[in-house]
């Protein structure tokens, strides 16, 4: 997923550019090729959850549409009513 011609240059604590000096030196990678690594895992980690919350709320606007009128009638009339579901419980 490395994008060759792409650069970002970035400023770290110098303890973090420690820790990635160790993980390079461990995979036996260039630091600068680690550090791409980690920060891909980080982006695509980071849009699995942004894309999950966004996918959350269109669910909840379509649900939303369902259960309730648009409001143009000037109050908020149910068109369904809600059931809360408790799971089957054993005792």
């Amino acid at each position: 997923m490395s994008l060759e011609k792409e650069d970002l240059r970035t400023k770290h604590d110098p303890e973090i550019m420690d820790k990635l000096r160790d993980i390079s030196a461990y995979y036996g990678m260039d630091m600068s090729r680690q550090a791409a690594i980690l920060f891909e895992k980080a982006i695509v980690g980071e849009w699995h959850i942004v894309s999950l919350g966004l996918e959350r709320i269109r669910r909840n606007e379509r649900m939303r549409a369902l259960v309730v009128d648009d409001g143009s009638n000037g109050d908020q009339s149910v068109k369904y009513p809600l059931q809360v579901v408790q799971g089957n419980k054993k005792a």
